[in-house]
């Protein structure tokens, strides 16, 4: 599994939507520099990153990889290599990886912001917001794996653009929040203190309550072990 992991990193070194990983945070960032001021320019960056920019690495990182793999039919690979799913779960954790990097680089990036400008959102309360949001993306690695082989890599990306931010908008503030696409926004809400449009949750709103980040948690984490298992189960049945 570990030379599976070490040849897809080494199969997309250097290609253009690698550097999305830190690009996109960095873009983060500069969006809030640009457009807030003041005690908004953390939670502004954190808003634009989670509803749209996050989202838009994991779509993309992962279309174009597997839209590679697809074009050039695995170099062979299906034909040769005996286990197929170290193939799959391989890529799997390669897209768990990359996420994790560029959750990280978001989170080093708003310390620095913070450090300079003025926030009521502890430095605390900014890493578990990266780490939930890792958390609760994580099962979109392997669904988006699956429409890509299916539909293709640039169908994937606008579908999930479309349900990350039309479902976190529409039902991440609503009894719905446990729509699989929703939870992110709605676990942000008690954590940073944001609505999803970027504007601060009033002191008395039920939606600081913190009692939904385990639910949201599970129910991300159960969805990422079902995909897996489910898209594994598939890839590990296709015809050479």
């Amino acid at each position: 599994m570990n030379n599976v992991i070490r040849a897809e990193a080494l199969k997309h070194k250097g290609r253009f939507y690698q550097h999305l990983l830190w690009i996109l945070p960095f873009l983060a960032v500069t969006l809030s520099l640009v457009l807030m001021s003041g005690i908004n320019l953390v939670s502004g960056a954190i808003n634009w990153f989670y509803t749209l920019l996050y989202p838009g690495v994991i779509t993309i990182l992962i279309a174009f990889s597997m839209g590679m793999d697809r074009e050039k039919n695995r170099h062979g690979l299906m034909s040769v290599f005996i286990n197929r799913e170290e193939l799959w779960l391989g890529k799997i954790i390669y897209l768990l990886l990359c996420s994790l990097f560029s959750s990280m680089i978001f989170f080093a990036l708003l310390q620095l912001l913070r450090l300079v400008f003025p926030t009521t959102i502890p430095l605390l309360n900014i890493f578990i917001s990266c780490l939930i949001l890792w958390i609760t993306f994580l099962w979109q690695i392997p669904l988006w794996m699956w429409t890509t082989e299916i539909i293709g890599p640039y169908p994937s990306i606008l579908l999930g653009l479309v349900l990350n931010l039309g479902m976190s908008i529409i039902f991440s503030a609503s009894r719905l929040w446990w729509l699989p696409f929703a939870i992110p926004a709605r676990l942000m809400c008690p954590v940073v203190g944001i609505y999803p449009n970027g504007l601060w949750i009033e002191a008395n709103s039920p939606l600081l309550d913190p009692g939904v980040i385990l639910p949201g948690l599970l129910i991300s984490l159960l969805m990422f072990a079902f995909l897996t298992m489910m898209t594994w189960i598939w890839f590990s049945k296709r015809e050479m």
